[in-house]
């Protein structure tokens, strides 16, 4: 059943999907993907990757001004789930007010934006964001930046090439970046961790993955679209639900150097876990919502350390005001690795008493780098 419906009120594709007859009309480059049915219905075969990424560069060429490159063997990314994120984001700025002219521009971080850097260039031409793209893949910070260069965007948007290796996801970008103050982070993390990218994707000679349009796996039916990506794209080490909880950990030393922290979930069980980790912290509010698009769901993660900043638009802004108020004290985070570990035997204690020695005053470090 298409969800179509329920997609943002101010998604330009909730009422009037792309027509591909139109499509066909205006762009010689999209009509030779295009089939002409008995009912004189045009269609496109979504399994044939190539038409896929015509279909999101015309798109995004007639609806937004953008020239975008997609080079082959990249994820597509799918405009109307883009744009359902970005409004979305939006409208948590819209409701705390934060476009006023008294509190400065709004300044994003789109954390692994990807060859297409789609959200920072949506961001940018529909909110007039500012934006600072990062991605540890140097082929997608490549045509990321000429990208942004293409369509003269570039007063508007940074791009940034971090280290993967790094368990830190943010620190150091706010870090080089300290004459900013970010309004928000958003993130598209990689779903799967690597046995699942092999169980629903078979690479390929030329070394990019392809899905399998079959099925996999019995609660879910087979995909209809096609979807071809790099490894890094797909994949990373736990998965999405370790990937935002080391967005987590960098917040609760960042606390609120960026206002509204976000990422979106392609999963619906990574949502309990995330929230239960959310919990267990002081001072955070946060909430979780849900995007709707064709046959699809997605899930917004949102938490903010400030207690005058609403992140769930649609309910009470207390709904998930969790403890105090205040600022939490960074230390607070070893109680909840401790926590989280939950060592049983006693010949591990003084390895682990250690191991957070250590980390306090790695703690008191960055409290001192930020501060100064």
């Amino acid at each position: 059943m298409s969800l179509n419906k329920q997609m943002h009120e101010r998604n330009p594709y909730k009422s009037n999907p792309p027509d591909f007859k139109q499509l066909a009309i205006e762009f010689e480059e999209f009509r030779k993907f295009c089939t002409l049915g008995p009912n004189g219905k045009v269609t496109i075969n979504f399994q044939d990757d190539d038409a896929v990424r015509c279909l999101s560069r015309v798109l995004l060429k007639r609806d937004f001004n953008l020239n975008v490159d997609l080079p082959k063997g990249s994820l597509v990314p799918r405009i109307p789930q883009k744009i359902n994120y970005v409004l979305h984001i939006d409208d948590l700025i819209k409701k705390n007010d934060l476009e006023s002219n008294d509190k400065g521009p709004i300044y994003g971080i789109d954390i692994g934006t990807g060859a297409s850097c789609i959200y920072a260039l949506l961001g940018s031409r529909l909110c007039d964001w500012n934006m600072l793209a990062t991605d540890a893949d140097q082929f997608a910070v490549q045509v990321a930046t000429a990208n942004v260069l293409k369509n003269q965007l570039a007063n508007k948007i940074r791009i940034a090439h971090v280290d993967a290796s790094q368990k830190a996801i943010l620190l150091d970008v706010v870090k080089h970046h300290e004459d900013i103050k970010f309004t928000f982070c958003m993130c598209n993390p990689p779903f799967f961790e690597s046995h699942e990218t092999s169980k629903r994707f078979k690479e390929q000679e030329s070394g990019v993955f392809c899905n399998k349009l079959m099925d996999y796996d019995e609660k879910r039916p087979a995909p209809k679209s096609a979807t071809i990506a790099r490894s890094n794209e797909l994949q990373v080490e736990g998965g999405e639900l370790a990937f935002v909880n080391r967005i987590i950990d960098d917040s609760i030393i960042l606390q609120d150097k960026i206002l509204i922290y976000t990422s979106m979930l392609g999963k619906k069980q990574s949502v309990v876990p995330l929230k239960k980790r959310l919990e267990r912290l002081m001072g955070v509010r946060f909430a979780v919502s849900t995007l709707n698009q064709g046959k699809t769901q997605r899930w917004v993660l949102a938490w903010t350390f400030r207690h005058d900043v609403i992140v769930d638009i649609e309910a009470n802004p207390t709904t998930h005001s969790l403890s105090t108020a205040g600022m939490m004290d960074p230390r607070a985070w070893v109680i909840d690795q401790l926590a989280r570990l939950n060592m049983k035997k006693s010949e591990q204690h003084d390895t682990v008493r250690d191991f957070f020695i250590l980390l306090m005053i790695i703690i008191e470090i960055f409290e001192l780098t930020f501060r100064s």
